[in-house]
């Protein structure tokens, strides 16, 4: 799988391999571990340091809105903020790991 993870708010772009399979994998992944907590405890980290699975940011002026070539699109920031939309659904970061 692949996600185009949005930084807050533009700072920065990345394609994220989660280490899951298919999207039903990742919005259990998600909703299990992208916590309030969770989330605001590494706002201010870098995440690629602190997430599960392969990171890579985009560095060069391609365009990463081409969302046709990801599975997902995820913007993370502040737990108030940070989701991601897989197969046209948003999911929100979870306040105990529950939907």
């Amino acid at each position: 799988m692949k996600v185009l993870v949005e930084e807050e708010n533009g700072y920065r772009m990345w394609i994220w391999k989660p280490p899951t399979n298919s999207s039903d994998e990742l919005v259990e992944w998600w909703t299990k571990n992208m916590t309030s907590d969770f989330i605001d405890d590494f706002v201010f980290f870098d995440i690629s340091g602190v997430m599960e699975g392969d990171w890579e940011e985009i560095t060069s002026h391609e365009d990463p809105k081409l969302k046709d070539s990801y599975d997902a699109v995820a913007h993370i920031h502040e737990s108030s903020d940070t989701s991601i939309t897989i197969d046209e659904k948003i999911y929100y970061a979870t306040e105990d790991g529950l939907p």
